[in-house]
C-alpha cells in the first residue's frame, strides 16, 4: 500500500481554496492600483507614490482582514467541536437522564 508524498493535516487548506493570507496579497495589489491611478494625476512622480502610499494601505486593511479571518474560523471550529460536527454525535439521539434519587419509588410506566 503507497502513502501520498504530502498527506493533508486536519486543519490544511483544501485545494482551490485560497489561503488565510491572500487578502494582504489583495490589498497590496488594489491599493498600488488605486494609488498609481490618483497619484498619475500629479505626473509620474505621483504615480509612483502613491502606489507605495496605496500599497502599504491595502496591505495594513487585508492584514486586519486575514488577522478577523482567522478568530472567524477558531470560533467556528470550536462550535463544531462543542456541537459534534467534528469528533462527536452529531444527530445521536438524547440520552437517557436517570431521576433523582427521591423520584425512584413512583410510577416509571413511561419509560417503556
Amino acid at each position: 500500500m503507497s502513502t501520498p508524498k504530502n498527506p493533508k493535516k486536519d486543519d490544511e487548506t483544501p485545494d482551490g481554496v485560497p489561503h488565510s493570507h491572500s487578502h494582504s496579497a489583495v490589498g497590496v495589489a488594489t491599493g498600488a492600483v488605486a494609488g498609481a491611478t490618483t497619484g498619475a494625476i500629479a505626473g509620474p512622480p505621483g504615480a509612483i507614490a502613491g502606489a507605495v502610499v496605496g500599497g502599504a494601505v491595502g496591505y495594513v486593511i487585508g492584514h486586519i482582514l486575514d488577522k478577523e479571518e482567522e478568530k472567524e474560523q477558531a470560533h467556528d471550529k470550536e462550535l463544531d467541536e462543542q456541537i459534534g460536527v467534528v469528533g462527536g454525535d452529531l444527530g445521536a439521539g438524547e440520552r437517557k437522564k436517570e431521576l433523582p434519587k427521591d423520584l425512584e419509588s413512583h410510577d416509571r410506566s413511561w419509560e417503556r
